[in-house]
């Protein structure tokens, strides 16, 4: 087994690269003994270039820079170790872009399959739940289902309550009697942990061809 997959190359950095920080800090708020806050650094950084040495890699750009805090002038350490730090959420914030775009484009090629039947069930990567019509029911893609019938009586309930903006009318209602209608807004309806917004109910509504009843004119 390579040497990099028994110890875990991105742990070992990691944990070389916070060991470095915390020197660093140390070093600055220290009023004697800083030499052993560069002893420390000395150590990390010959054991980085012996392992990346043994390994047949370069050293990855972070932990350079971070070993970079502690050369030249040791009076700059504090600024470096704050722009080093600067540089360290601009990478996590890139990391976390990529990694919600990622999901994001995941949710949505499960989605079409979801949609399409070949799936029973999708995680929730965004805000809200979605909703289809398989085998003559109502399904979420949490994987709950009500006939169509059930589905058709609690739409209009919700489209009378919006008609109104009776927005507490429905709170406490229990839908199959199992899950509590929690929240009700102009944008979604939340029942239990399902969050439901009314563009994918409207589309259901739309593809069953359901109708409001049609109101009875007052009495002259």
């Amino acid at each position: 087994m390579p040497l990099r997959s028994l110890y875990g190359q991105g742990s070992i950095t990691k944990s070389w690269v916070s060991d470095i920080k915390t020197n660093a800090e140390k070093f600055t708020r220290a009023r004697q003994n800083k030499d052993h806050y560069l002893n420390n650094l000395q150590s990390v950084k010959a054991n980085a270039e012996k392992y990346y040495s043994f390994i047949g890699e370069k050293m990855p750009k972070e932990l350079k820079e971070a070993i970079a805090i502690f050369d030249g002038d040791t009076s700059e350490i504090g600024s470096k170790v704050s722009a080093f730090t600067g540089k360290e959420l601009d990478r996590q914030r890139k990391q976390n872009q990529i990694a919600k775009k990622r999901r994001e484009n995941e949710q949505r090629e499960a989605l079409i399959k979801w949609r399409a039947g070949e799936i029973d069930y999708i995680s929730r990567a965004g805000e809200y739940d979605y909703l289809r019509v398989k085998n003559d029911r109502v399904q979420t893609s949490q994987g709950t289902e009500m006939g169509l019938q059930y589905a058709r009586q609690f739409w209009r309930m919700i489209q009378y309550a919006l008609d109104g903006k009776d927005y507490q009318t429905l709170l406490g209602f229990r839908v199959l009697d199992r899950f509590e209608v929690r929240e009700l807004t102009s944008e979604f309806i939340l029942i239990g942990c399902h969050k439901i917004p009314h563009s994918e109910i409207n589309n259901i509504a739309v593809s069953l061809e359901w109708r409001m009843p049609e109101k009875q004119s007052e009495a002259a």
